[in-house]
């Protein structure tokens, strides 16, 4: 079998995102089958990124190469992410969605149509869905039965699941995603502004991947976040277990969205270190609520206060971690893909385009 990345961005391990939760389904999928990972920008056909990984890499420098590719390799099915519009390359082929519509179209390419998208769903031999708000619009989008569409929820790093890091003191609160207008965080700042908190800082990833520099969005909230008193930009973690502990070392994390989010990667990786999580309830966040998390109306900022508040005398929440251990875990998430991927693999093989 073969996954495939997208053209965004190579399938580099420990990025987080999209591109992690392919490497670890194929880390666990590699135990039981002979498993190519193929990635745009890769160095050297497959050549593995680390020594050790259990599965192997194959570059692509086009879509239509995963044509060729499941030719020279004797792939029986591929996984697509994001990118239904492929299907035509592959023999059979699932689609794994991580994001909702308007995310599907291939980089630099925005001549695809809606109705051309919808129509290469229905030629999936299988559906995924990160989460079942994701499900629900996949399956409206695409006019298919909900039951059409399997959730394969994503899982929790090993980075996260060890002992909890040691709170910092005086306590802080922590924005830990990407500085752009739909994570919510001029809501987060705005809610400083007007004396959310006495006492407490909050502080601001400064992250801009996957952009490779800073854009002017990006600038316009460093700003925002650099004037406003008791708010601080801080240094975006390099590693997963970097950012492990920096959760751990927060008092709270907030994920203060505006928009729908498929998921909330954030959200569950903050509960797995012991962190009390303050979410909005828009899309598919208030499925990683666990007991120690607590849901807003999007675009309140003394709704979003009152909840940082209350977050912040709350101790470490063991049920909450082991709810997370046990609901997002990675054996679990592959098992689930595995199945869908065993199905499809049954179906007929068709010809594929060259």
């Amino acid at each position: 079998m073969m996954l495939v990345g997208t053209d965004w961005t190579p399938v580099v391990r420990g990025h987080g995102g999209l591109e992690n939760l392919v490497v670890g389904w194929a880390d666990e999928l590699a135990r039981r089958h002979d498993v190519y990972v193929a990635s745009f920008g890769e160095r050297e056909d497959g050549a593995p990124a680390i020594p050790g990984e259990p599965f192997r890499r194959i570059t692509i420098e086009r879509p239509h190469d995963i044509a060729a590719a499941c030719e020279r390799h004797a792939i029986e099915v591929v996984q697509l992410n994001n990118r239904p519009q492929w299907l035509e390359f592959t023999p059979g082929g699932v689609v794994s969605f991580h994001n909702y519509s308007e995310a599907w179209s291939p980089l630099g390419d925005p001549t695809g149509t809606r109705v051309d998208m919808m129509r290469s769903v229905g030629d999936a031999a299988g559906i995924t869905a990160v989460s079942r708000d994701l499900a629900r619009h996949v399956a409206n989008v695409a006019e298919l039965d909900l039951g059409d569409v399997q959730v394969v929820a994503p899982f929790v790093d090993a980075e996260f699941l060890g002992l909890p890091a040691p709170r910092i003191e005086p306590p802080h609160v922590l924005f830990a995603n990407r500085l752009i207008h739909k994570k919510g965080p001029q809501v987060l700042v705005d809610a400083k502004a007007n004396g959310a908190c006495p006492g407490v800082e909050f502080h601001f990833t400064d992250y801009t991947r996957p952009w490779p520099s800073a854009t002017a969005e990006h600038e316009t909230l460093r700003q925002r976040v650099r004037e406003t008193p008791g708010c601080r930009l801080v240094e975006a973690p390099t590693s997963r277990a970097a950012m492990a502990r920096q959760m751990g070392r927060a008092a709270v994390v907030v994920v203060p969205s505006i928009e729908p989010e498929p998921f909330g990667l954030t959200s569950i990786e903050a509960q797995a270190v012991g962190t009390p999580v303050v979410v909005t309830d828009v899309g598919g966040l208030p499925e990683t609520l666990g007991p120690n998390v607590h849901p807003v109306p999007a675009g309140d900022p003394a709704a979003l206060t009152a909840a940082i508040g209350a977050a912040l005398i709350q101790p470490v929440n063991e049920a909450g971690r082991a709810w997370v251990r046990t609901t997002f875990d990675r054996a679990e998430s592959a098992r689930t893909l595995e199945r869908v991927l065993s199905r499809a693999a049954a179906r007929p093989r068709r010809t594929r385009a060259r």
